[in-house]
């Protein structure tokens, strides 16, 4: 069925089960896309819980289009040629051979699909905008994640049984608002990627050019 939704990425796929048993299914997250430290991220994501712990259990999510749109004209000028750069330490987290992944992507993202602007930051991953000083880039991701994460601006999905939800990677961001403790039950999620370059692709890619030699 996600199929329909764009190509189901099957090979090198990380995580397709999340399990609150495991590190990668239990801890807070930050409001997010996934994989933007690296080239390509995922262009979609579908979660189908297959255990709910008792009490229920959400993801939180915003909208990327809607940020950029209520930006202040003059942030808007200031940030529109401008790039972020997106960064992930792997260490402690899971091995994949490099400690750590940055890439920067416009700030100021146009969506392939639909051609609108989107607020392409994160809470989560972004540390750093070109061309401005520590100072001034501290202010201008203040400003920005206010407004990406203004309460008024959230949509928390309470999950039930059945549910299937598939969203934008690039035009929506994501956030587990709480650890999942073990103790309330099993939180256990299927997960499908969608896209046309698979995380561990990009890994290995990365990797290689590491490895070659300097001409």
């Amino acid at each position: 069925m996600t199929g329909w939704f764009g190509p189901v990425i099957v090979e090198g796929a990380a995580w397709t089960v999340l399990d609150n048993a495991e590190p990668a299914g239990s801890y807070r997250l930050p409001f997010h896309s996934d994989i933007t430290f690296v080239e390509h991220p995922l262009a979609g994501i579908c979660l189908y819980p297959l255990a709910l712990p008792e009490g229920g259990t959400a993801t939180t999510f915003v909208s990327t289009a809607a940020a950029w749109d209520a930006l202040q004209p003059g942030l808007r000028s200031e940030l529109h040629d401008r790039k972020a750069r997106h960064y992930y330490e792997s260490a402690g987290h899971i091995d994949l051979g490099l400690p750590v992944f940055e890439h920067w992507h416009p700030v100021r993202m146009t969506h392939a699909a639909t051609g609108r602007p989107l607020l392409f930051v994160t809470e989560h991953h972004v540390d750093r905008i070109e061309g401005m000083d520590e100072v001034r880039c501290a202010e201008v991701l203040e400003q920005l994640f206010a407004v990406l994460y203004a309460p008024e601006a959230q949509y928390e999905h309470v999950w039930r049984e059945g549910d299937l939800l598939v969203w934008d990677n690039i035009a929506v961001q994501h956030a587990r608002p709480e650890v999942a403790e073990i103790s309330r039950g099993s939180r256990i999620m299927r997960r499908v990627q969608l896209g046309t370059h698979s995380f561990m692709s990009q890994v290995e890619a990365l990797r290689e050019g590491q490895a070659a030699p300097a001409a």
